[in-house]
């Protein structure tokens, strides 16, 4: 709000439910006078409208820019990475269960993604509610494997309830000096980019060029 004119008040309104679907739909149908506008998640947005997730277009949204990338990181139950912490002992895995919240998400696709691309054949896709609950299937040991957003499990990794096996990322990051980049961890550094979540913000179709600016 500072830094908008006249006094402009922002109220953020969090919309749950559908994979983030009712909070993008609720932006689409919105009038389009630049008072609404919301964060997408991308590429997760585009794969979920390949997979015909939802039946408007992105395409149609008025697009702003980025505000950020989301640093994406592989967490494991503890006594899942004592056992296969390499490339080499997650192909020999007995089982590799990655919890997700929806397979047209990251969460889901970047599973398929790395599985695939490390070789890993046995990958078991476990799907869940909600990314909560995702997570605390991993937490229980229910589940082996997740890819959360770095923030979102920094805490419960130092708290030591999850470990960091790979974060996507093109160099090691300050918070997890100790987790190899999936360049590191496989020689896959086409994952660094690719499986990351940009934050871009997006207003109502129509919405004038001037309310944009």
């Amino acid at each position: 709000e500072k830094y908008l004119p006249d006094g402009s008040v922002v109220v953020v309104e969090n919309i749950p439910g559908g994979g983030n679907v009712i909070g993008w739909l609720d932006i689409y149908n919105s009038e389009p006078d630049g008072y609404t506008f919301g964060m997408f998640g991308l590429p997760e947005a585009a794969i979920m409208q390949i997979g015909e997730m939802f039946d408007f277009d992105l395409r149609d949204f008025e697009w702003i820019g980025r505000a950020a990338v989301g640093i994406q990181v592989i967490v494991v139950h503890p006594d899942y990475y004592d056992k296969y912490n390499t490339a080499e002992a997650l192909r020999e895995s007995d089982r590799f269960n990655w919890a997700h919240a929806g397979i047209g998400g990251l969460g889901g696709i970047g599973g398929l993604i790395f599985a695939d691309k490390v070789g890993v054949d046995h990958i078991n896709m476990v799907p869940h509610d909600g990314s909560g609950d995702a997570l605390l299937s991993v937490i229980r040991g229910d589940s082996d494997a997740a890819t959360f957003t770095l923030f979102s499990v920094l805490d419960y990794i130092e708290d030591g309830e999850l470990k960091a096996l790979v974060v996507f990322n093109d160099e090691r990051i300050p918070e997890l000096p100790d987790t190899p980049t999936a360049a590191e961890f496989a020689n896959l550094p086409e994952l660094d980019d690719l499986v990351s979540t940009n934050r871009s913000f997006a207003a109502t179709p129509g919405t004038p060029d001037y309310a944009l600016e």
